[in-house]
């Protein structure tokens, strides 16, 4: 299947060549061991001896700062610019993210490799792995690779690492277009054959890659996600209260992109229900989303519209992660009744800042959750309107609510997940590559 599928992309490099000499590959692929000459030098690293472990991770696809994906690349980043594990990581990223990155902290023991903008789109990072980053692994002559989202190279016989981080196309298939099902249901197929091994964010994600992939066990590792540090620390802005009209009101929060797998509308109407009832309930729905579908918007402010003052829903569009630091901190509580997740990084995020969690009983989220808050039917709207309403009164509850989610924040320490990831590493690096 590989060769034929290596026929039909080279038809269509060749193609596109042909039609856009301008922007071609073959340029590019002729002038990558230059490039990486330049790589070394600026670097300080033009000898070819490399340490005991090098670890090549290419990050290409989605920039959306909002995203996810990149809030958990950001918290890799920055604990592997504090390693001292023995490891040299060679951090292959869009090239005018470099600086940005660097000024977090760059360390002598992290080589950046730039990439060419176009590798940030799906398309361009659909090409760029299966085409050109072959020739960048040639040349950098890591010891393995790690692959942080989902997919990978076919083109290496490197050892590699693959994060799987969701299968929501297997489980919700509707809130992807046709098109990209397609694509993404069979680049992961492939993706999961080729890895040498595979990392999951939870357990539960870990199952299902086993059940739906038809993965060994013994090929599978769960590794929980860290906590950006920056939700560790007392915020020293928290101006998004004025903005957002929040200073002297109590308020919950759900930061989520406005999807309809993320079930705001079930938390719309325990507010609309507690309203009914005469309590003054104030819900901030933060994130919106690059995909959000307006029939769905339109649908949540016409809900949102019908809650009677001085109770209300705030749709806050994306806020930086140092508002949702503030707005964690002064929450309530973190509501998260999505209805198919393999982690939750707001989970944890609320847990770093002390913010009790009630989240949905779906997928993995119990999981993540454990002993640190609440979880609850997602679709129950009077049962999320009880738990809302007994929140709210100060009180032993709230206070137990609160030690129970600070209990479960070592178990989310950055460094704890890099440790578990590199333990992988080590391991697929001495493997034998099929």
């Amino acid at each position: 299947m590989f060769s034929y599928f290596t026929r039909d992309v080279l038809q269509c490099v060749a193609a596109f060549d042909s039609r856009c000499p301008d922007i071609g590959f073959s340029p590019l692929l002729e002038q990558e061991e230059t490039d990486l000459t330049r790589v070394d030098e600026k670097n300080g690293t033009s000898d070819s001896r490399l340490p005991p472990l090098t670890v090549l991770v290419p990050i290409c696809g989605n920039r959306d700062a909002y995203a996810s994906g990149q809030n958990y690349v950001h918290t890799l980043l920055d604990e592997i610019q504090k390693d001292d594990r023995g490891l040299q990581w060679l951090i292959g990223i869009e090239a005018e993210r470099i600086t940005e990155l660097q000024a977090r902290g760059s360390q002598a023991n992290v080589r950046w490799i730039p990439f060419p903008k176009w590798s940030s789109s799906s398309v361009g990072r659909l090409l760029f792995e299966q085409l050109r980053l072959p020739s960048i692994i040639r040349s950098v002559r890591p010891d393995v690779v790690y692959f942080s989202a989902n997919f990978l190279t076919l083109w290496s016989s490197v050892p590699s690492v693959l994060s799987i981080r969701s299968l929501l196309y297997y489980y919700y298939p509707e809130a992807v277009s046709r098109l990209r099902l397609i694509s993404r249901r069979f680049m992961t197929r492939i993706a999961v054959r080729k890895a040498t091994h595979i990392v999951c964010p939870s357990r539960k994600l870990s199952e299902q890659v086993r059940e739906v992939l038809a993965v060994p066990e013994e090929r599978v590792t769960a590794v929980l996600h860290g906590t950006n540090p920056i939700y560790l620390d007392e915020p020293d802005d928290d101006s998004v209260l004025d903005r957002l009209g929040l200073r002297d009101r109590r308020y919950f929060i759900y930061p989520s992109s406005l999807w309809e797998y993320k079930n705001q509308s079930t938390l719309i109407r325990a507010v609309k229900h507690l309203s009914s009832m005469g309590e003054d309930v104030t819900l901030v729905l933060a994130g919106w989303g690059k995909t959000a579908r307006a029939s769905y918007v339109e649908s949540l402010r016409s809900e949102a519209d019908q809650i009677a003052l001085p109770s209300e829903v705030i749709l806050a569009g994306e806020v930086s992660s140092v508002d949702l630091s503030a707005l964690y901190t002064h929450a309530i509580a973190l509501l998260f009744p999505s209805t198919c997740e393999s982690f939750g990084n707001p989970i944890v995020e609320a847990m770093a800042r002390g913010c009790p969690v009630v989240a949905s009983n779906c997928h993995a989220l119990p999981e993540i959750v454990a002993g640190g808050g609440t979880v609850l039917d997602p679709y129950d709207v009077e049962a999320w309107a009880g738990e809302m309403s007994q929140l709210s009164r100060p009180g032993e509850y709230r206070r137990r609510q609160v030690e129970q989610a600070v209990g479960r924040r070592p178990l989310y320490r950055a460094e704890r997940a890099v440790d578990e990831l590199v333990r992988v590493l080590r391991e697929a690096a001495e493997s034998e590559v099929d």
